[in-house]
């Protein structure tokens, strides 16, 4: 089974004797038998997780599940040119261009906000002008 497979490596890695182990996590000194020979339905998540915490790996690495290395995607001329470009300022350089960088984005954000609010505006306005209309008709 490999979860037991993968125990027993992890503690000879480790050079940590399975009987202390299991010991130390609060398991019968035989559930690795157990679970290998006849009574893997009765693995527990609480027994694995204990063991995995005492070991110091994943639960994943116990069951044998292995993590998709990350797929990297291809930069295109634009990025890898403004990447270029930034490699080759000195630190004090990369400051200046972040800081003029968050004054856009507070730029950006005021005129948002202005726009929002003229917006709120113009649609008080309306219904002003829609009351005053209907006011005068009736």
């Amino acid at each position: 089974m490999e979860l037991i497979d993968n125990i027993e490596r992890v503690l000879k890695q480790k050079n940590i004797k399975q009987s202390k182990m299991l010991v130390d996590c609060g398991l019968s000194t035989g559930v690795l038998s157990n679970w290998r020979n006849r009574d893997s339905q009765n693995i527990t998540l609480i027994a694995v997780k204990k063991i995995a915490d005492y070991l110091n790996v994943s639960i994943d690495e116990l069951i044998g599940r292995t993590v998709p290395e990350c797929q990297e995607t291809p930069l295109d001329a634009d990025t890898r040119e403004l990447l270029d470009g930034w490699n080759k300022l000195s630190n004090n350089q990369k400051q200046r261009v972040l800081g003029q960088i968050q004054g856009l984005q507070e730029l950006k954000n005021n005129i948002a906000a202005e726009a929002f609010a003229q917006g709120e505006a113009s649609g008080r306005n309306r219904a002003n002008i829609k009351a005053n209309q209907d006011a005068s008709v009736g």
